[in-house]
């Protein structure tokens, strides 16, 4: 039972994460270079949206039979993971509404986040090529967008939460760090593949756990 929970959680942290090494070739294409400074702190707001979640779904856990809040904690991990399948198709979408007409979010910074969400590079925003500390804030609560819902999906499922964060926040940095390192020889699709890859993991996460 232990050994599944560390593999599950393992599965959960490697599929929240994955995006990162997606944004870190984005970044890398366009020689904006990642410090593993600001790599740390970009997956560090990540590993807090997590905890926040996490702290949410545990608290709720407490309202619910433990079968329901199973279900929960699957459905919720299914509809991430769905999410994640369709998120290129979502950007496309948004960028070809952007070259329309501009895409209006711009209060509390909104239109930024938007814009980063859209092209990770364009986190540089004082066009540095080197992404700094505040930048990477921004970035990370890009990346770490769905982490919030997982939080609540692992904390009402029972997942050793602080193993999880651990490896959000590991993970998250070395993959943005390595990903960036490696666009020379990766590509943007190869990192969309990865991000399919990580919402297949979510949903058979979500799956397992409905037939378990």
């Amino acid at each position: 039972m232990v050994t599944g929970g560390v593999l599950q959680s393992t599965m959960l942290a490697m599929a929240l994460t994955v995006d990162s090494f997606a944004a870190g070739v984005g970044l890398g294409v366009q020689r904006i270079r990642v410090p593993l400074f600001s790599s740390a702190v970009a997956s560090g707001v990540g590993a807090l949206w997590l905890a926040a979640g996490g702290w949410i779904g545990q608290s709720a856990r407490q309202f619910f039979p433990a079968q329901v809040a199973r279900i929960g904690a699957a459905l919720l991990m299914i509809a991430i993971g769905g999410f994640k399948l369709f998120e290129e198709t979502i950007k496309l979408l948004l960028r070809r509404h952007g070259q329309k007409g501009r895409v209006g979010f711009s209060a509390f910074g909104l239109h930024f986040l938007l814009e980063v969400y859209l092209a990770p590079e364009r986190a540089d925003a004082n066009r540095s090529k080197t992404l700094g500390g505040f930048e990477a804030v921004g970035l990370g609560l890009v990346l770490s967008a769905d982490n919030l819902t997982a939080g609540v999906g692992a904390g009402m499922e029972g997942l050793p939460l602080f193993f999880v964060l651990i490896l959000v926040a590991v993970l998250g940095a070395a993959f943005l760090f390595l990903g960036s390192l490696a666009a020379c020889s990766a590509s943007r699709e190869k990192g969309r593949d990865l991000s399919l890859i990580g919402g297949m993991v979510l949903i058979g996460l979500g799956v397992l756990r409905l037939l378990g």
